[in-house]
């Protein structure tokens, strides 16, 4: 009972704050200047970073990511996941590609973190296009903010991208197959009402794949809320 009082003062919430991402985009305002502070993108993607450092070790827990050569995190942000991936494996090379907003604090990281000889960021829009060759492309916290059509979309650049060995690694929640009061579906509600996108079963997500040329492999849960979604090209 607690669980869905809980969720249903969530929901109200949800529609307050889309009522507040209308009116900024009546303005002219898109979803990182609402929620970016005073219209900062920057300041955006570095909260967006703070996000994913805290789940980066529940993720690297449990997913090995030695024997990959070229990390790719499309959609990347500043590069914090990609920076504790390459601590951890010397021998691996990492890119980032995101929007050009970013460029700055992502290379500040990079050299911060003493990984300039190895790490690199590449300005791109994944609607369009993402870089050609990396064995391994990771996308986390990217699908359940799209659609199916657009998120097929991403895919579909991914996959004519991939390395013909590569492997396509998604961090995501994972809504289970069978109804039950899980985190997730308050989570289903907070992406449907803030971007129109939506958290998926693993079926779901192995038909999504499918659309694009990719086929699911296996779902690794990790520690956290969190579970490593990887496929295979076909």
């Amino acid at each position: 009972m607690l669980y869905y009082l809980v969720a249903t003062i969530y929901v109200l919430v949800c529609f307050l704050l889309l009522i507040v991402v209308l009116l900024q985009q009546g303005k002219g305002g898109d979803m990182a200047s609402a929620f970016g502070g005073g219209g900062s993108q920057t300041a955006f993607g570095a909260r967006q970073g703070a996000t994913v450092l805290s789940k980066a070790t529940a993720v690297l827990g449990a997913y090995d990511f030695s024997g990959a050569r070229t990390i790719m995190d499309v959609g990347g942000g500043n590069g914090s996941m990609t920076i504790a991936i390459l601590e951890r494996t010397p021998e691996v090379r990492g890119l980032v590609v995101d929007l050009p907003y970013i460029e700055g604090p992502a290379k500040e990281r990079i050299r911060a973190a003493g990984l300039e000889s190895r790490m690199r960021f590449e300005p791109v829009n994944f609607f369009e296009r993402v870089p050609q060759g990396a064995d391994v492309q990771m996308l986390k916290f990217i699908l359940h903010d799209w659609n199916d059509e657009e998120s097929v979309q991403i895919l579909k650049n991914c996959r004519a991208a991939i390395a013909p060995d590569g492997r396509l690694v998604a961090v995501e929640m994972v809504v289970p197959e069978q109804i039950q009061p899980d985190f997730v579906h308050v989570m289903d509600l907070n992406m449907l009402v803030m971007t129109g996108g939506l958290e998926r079963t693993a079926k779901e997500y192995e038909t999504l794949f499918a659309k694009a040329g990719f086929r699911l492999s296996r779902v690794v849960p990790t520690e956290s809320p969190f579970s490593v979604i990887e496929a295979r090209p076909v």
